[in-house]
């Protein structure tokens, strides 16, 4: 156990451990315990491996469990994780090797096209209601986003948190609330896949609001 900033990222990011953003939990663990800013929190954090998951022992996506709590800096006593029960922390893991091979295309995809490739449930992949283009108006097809981008695995965090996306390192990040003391925070990609869907947008009649922004009556039809 260590004063939580002790290490810096950059060490954390070079040892290959996972990043923890948990700020609003330790104000809340300051405030209640009355401790000074100018004190260091004690925090715990364990990792388990991967290959220590006995229900899918073959499981090669599977990043390394975390887990975490904070101790008092003077008299090493635990705190109350509890009071941190229904507050946000963002946990950011490495991603595995299988799928680094994405990362490319994850980059080429324009921040513009609103889509996370690694998402399944993105809005890009399913709503022709979503408005994506590139800046130069160019248009990217539903269909063509299914099936040429998205790489038939999608990213999932553990029970209470969701899927935000790659950080600036390549970590997958999980954004977990009501997360419990014994609880341990990991990510997987599940092998997914997404065919093409039907040709002829007949359920455009919801999509109201974007033809009066600029959809083109021509891409309201055809795909």
């Amino acid at each position: 156990m260590e004063p939580q900033n002790n290490t810096s990222i950059k060490d954390i990011i070079s040892s290959g451990a996972a990043t923890i953003n948990n700020t609003i939990c330790e104000a809340a663990l300051r405030n209640y315990y009355n401790i000074s800013n100018s004190i260091p929190l004690i925090m715990k954090k364990i990792e388990f491996n991967a290959k220590m998951n006995l229900t899918q022992p073959e499981n090669t996506n599977a990043s390394n469990a975390v887990n975490f709590a904070f101790y008092h800096p003077i008299e090493h006593y635990p705190l109350d994780m509890k009071i941190c029960s229904s507050l946000p922390i963002t946990i950011a893991t490495p991603m595995k090797v299988a799928r680094k091979a994405a990362l490319h295309l994850y980059k080429l995809i324009p921040l513009d096209f609103g889509v996370d490739l690694f998402d399944i449930k993105s809005p890009a992949y399913n709503s022709r209601c979503f408005k994506g283009n590139n800046t130069d108006g160019a248009d990217i097809s539903t269909n063509y986003k299914r099936t040429q981008w998205f790489q038939n695995s999608s990213a999932e965090c553990s029970p209470g948190c969701v899927y935000i996306g790659l950080d600036e390192n390549d970590y997958t990040q999980c954004h977990c609330e009501g997360i419990k003391e014994d609880s341990e925070i990991s990510n997987d990609f599940d092998m997914s896949a997404l065919g093409e869907i039907g040709k002829f947008n007949y359920d455009i009649v919801v999509c109201y609001k974007e033809v009066f922004t600029g959809v083109n009556f021509i891409y309201l039809f055809f795909i």
